[in-house]
């Protein structure tokens, strides 16, 4: 394998191998702080920037509204000043690859996709928010509403679900679909998806277009990132069989999915504890894998597809992130 740094790009390489030419790039570095302040400081340090560039994004939030594609990346845009934090406070490294069909990395992903992601750390939302597209919004669990970061996911658009309610889940994914599916077709003017006073009880519900969609949630979708093992992984290990929510909403919308795969994060900050590898010799890994064509996916061959993506994360994860019995 031989790297070659691309003229201007600091850190950023094109590796050569068998397959053609993978496009990789680094973040991150081990940071002095982190090795000279114990890990209480950092973190209370690292939590007081969180939520202060959380209400800057907030505060930012309710200058785009008007503007469709900035509210969809309004995530990305807290992420941009809420990261530099993390590598100064706690030192962690990421090093992120495009698979050699990716041509010029992000450049070369499709225009509106699915992505999914293998979830075995509180970092994951750090590594997904920082590396996909400008544009591209998540599912996630109803419960984050009552707090600030669900706040700014709901204003950028992102999916609610109660993951309590299997097929109240599956409704809200289909019509999230919907949205990635016109963004594909035309530059729509569609509302991302919300839950209403009512959908506490029933399924979440979307608003297309008219005065509320100008208002509530952010259109101009660009993908949807879903972790289909459906929660946080405790020991780091891919969790299955995966939940078939992304099956059905590629089903919908007829987009391309990408799988991308992180490995170590979970090494850094488990699940089940608070305690995080401070300047950690572990580099988080994040690859994204060649998109896989959904355009005739339909209701026979659920199942099928989703052994088939649950199938490929489970070849691209180093063995101590595989399940330890295979489904």
């Amino acid at each position: 394998m031989v790297a070659r740094t691309r003229s201007g790009k600091r850190k950023r390489s094109v590796v050569s191998n068998d397959d053609g030419e993978e496009y990789t790039y680094d973040l991150g570095y081990h940071s002095w702080v982190a090795a000279v302040l114990p890990l209480k400081i950092c973190l209370a340090c690292s939590i007081a920037w969180f939520f202060s560039s959380l209400a800057i994004a907030l505060v930012l939030g309710l200058f785009v509204l008007p503007f469709k594609r900035a509210r969809a990346g309004l995530f990305k845009m807290w992420m941009m000043i809420f990261i530099p934090s993390a590598w100064l406070f706690h030192g962690f490294r990421m090093s992120v690859a495009y698979d050699a069909s990716i041509k010029g990395g992000s450049k070369g992903l499709p225009k509106s996709a699915i992505y999914i992601a293998n979830h075995s750390s509180s970092l994951d939302f750090l590594t997904c928010s920082r590396t996909m597209p400008f544009g591209t919004v998540a599912v996630v669990k109803r419960a984050l509403l009552v707090q600030p970061i669900g706040w700014l996911a709901w204003m950028s658009g992102s999916v609610f679900i109660n993951r309590k309610d299997t097929q109240g889940a599956i409704q809200a994914m289909n019509r999230a679909a919907k949205v990635t599916h016109a963004k594909r077709d035309a530059d729509a003017s569609i509302a991302g998806c919300h839950v209403t006073a009512d959908g506490w009880k029933r399924s979440d519900r979307c608003f297309f277009s008219g005065s509320v969609g100008k208002i509530v949630g952010a259109g101009d979708v660009r993908g949807m990132c879903v972790f289909p093992e459906g929660t946080r992984s405790r020991d780091g290990r891919l969790q299955i069989p995966f939940k078939k929510g992304a099956v059905h909403m590629a089903m919908q919308a007829k987009v391309p999915i990408v799988p991308v795969v992180i490995s170590g994060a979970h090494k850094i900050w488990g699940k089940t504890t608070w305690s995080i590898d401070q300047n950690s010799d572990t580099v988080i890994k994040v690859k994204f894998l060649p998109p896989i064509d959904t355009s005739d996916w339909d209701s026979s061959n659920v199942a099928e597809n989703n052994a088939m993506l649950q199938h490929i994360f489970l070849q691209n994860l180093p063995e101590d992130q595989r399940p330890l019995k295979a489904a």
